[in-house]
């Protein structure tokens, strides 16, 4: 639980790297590529790893 917790404020700190680093014309695409790994790592993830231990 305390790894999902870290997980989570990581990602919101990550959201505002995003935010500043990425240049002005590209800032959407930015997020949705940001958005698209985020996703595919929910769908690749295990679920049994994730809710049994």
């Amino acid at each position: 639980m305390s790894v999902a917790f870290f997980a989570k404020g990581l990602a919101g700190l990550t959201w505002t790297l995003v935010g500043d680093m990425a240049p002005k014309e590209l800032l959407g695409v930015t997020g949705g590529i940001f958005n698209t790994i985020g996703n595919v790592a929910g769908i690749v993830t295990p679920r049994d790893w994730v809710y049994f231990k």
